[in-house]
């Protein structure tokens, strides 16, 4: 038990908030490669992984409009929550953080499964690799990577098919993809519901002494639910000795189903302000362009440095667009 003065203060005084920075980010590709915070393989690989989740995403679209039939019999059901316009977000995160991190995902969690898994395998060794493909054939392929990244793939799409070879047996689907392995513990179609998820997983994190962080990824429109103050409040207890190793990453992408974030839905223009509820921090809050992959890159990186230095949580706010 900790001794704290509960002894109410009574003289008079003010409470003041720090700033919480917007759109700071002002480098681009050139300073970045020059300041060698990334390489040139490296950005082939992000504009790469972008690229394939668009055309992942058109191809779910094609599907289910009937403009690609990929056998005859072929019925899309059920629906769909496309990620297209959202793809910094997703790669940002995954090409800055270790793929031994854990993320929660989000109804609109296509672009989230097929970015973790992507920028794991990079990091993979041999026989991790091995481990990941299990008995799939690889003799086609001039590579184990190669053949880990085709089979992702085909169990990301085969889950939203609902069929037995994907990740999740075909029992999850679009909004429950998950894959272990790769540290992504699912997506969650309650609005809001990987909020207490990803900040327990934060919290084992923390009890087990281990060197990672989670990730929570969620929309605009969880930010309103009741889980989300629920958890952001527990992971800024003081009593923690050492912060939650945590980032809330809201992709604020302007709408709620219907309901625009800013002017009708919520009493703030930023939802980083929220931060400013939780502890004397802001929980460090910022929000940052979310179209611009570089951007995300860097709030994640500064995030995760303050995670692993016992500073967590930390809110980001990613105004991005669908």
């Amino acid at each position: 038990m900790k001794e704290i003065n509960v002894f109410p203060c009574y003289e008079p005084t003010e409470i003041t908030f720090s700033p919480i920075p917007v759109c700071y980010y002002r480098a681009d590709l050139k300073e970045e490669l020059e300041k060698k915070k990334i390489t040139p393989e490296d950005a082939l690989r992000i504009y790469r992984a972008m690229l394939l989740i668009r055309n992942f995403e058109m191809m779910v679209v094609d599907m289910s409009t009937g403009a690609f039939v990929p056998y005859d019999g072929f019925k899309f059901i059920g629906a769909t929550h496309l990620y297209i316009g959202q793809e910094a977000n997703a790669v940002g995160i995954m090409s800055t953080i270790s793929k031994d991190d854990y993320i929660t995902s989000t109804h609109r969690g296509h672009g989230h499964a097929v970015a973790k898994g992507l920028f794991a395998l990079y990091q993979m060794n041999e026989e991790e690799l091995k481990g990941f493909l299990k008995d799939y054939p690889v003799d086609n392929y001039d590579s184990l990577l190669e053949a880990a990244i085709d089979y992702h793939l085909y169990q990301c799409m085969a889950e939203l098919l609902g069929k037995e070879d994907g990740y999740c047996k075909g029992r999850g689907g679009g909004m429950h993809i998950a894959d272990f392995y790769t540290g992504n513990l699912g997506a969650n179609a309650i609005v809001g519901g990987s909020f207490a998820i990803a900040t327990g997983a934060a919290m084992a994190v923390q009890k087990m002494g281990l060197d990672r962080i989670v990730v929570c990824i969620i929309g605009d429109g969880a930010m309103n639910n009741g889980i989300a103050h629920e958890a952001m409040n527990f992971a800024s207890m003081k009593q923690f000795k050492k912060g939650l190793p945590i980032i809330y990453f809201v992709e604020n992408n302007q709408y709620g189903m219907t309901g625009q974030q800013r002017g009708e839905v919520t009493g703030v223009e930023f939802l980083s302000q929220r931060g400013a509820g939780y502890n004397s921090f802001n929980m460090h809050a910022e929000t940052i362009w979310g179209m611009n992959v570089l951007s995300v890159r860097e709030a994640v990186r500064k995030a995760k440095k303050l995670l692993l230095n016992g500073e967590g949580p930390v809110l980001i706010e990613s105004m991005t667009y669908r």
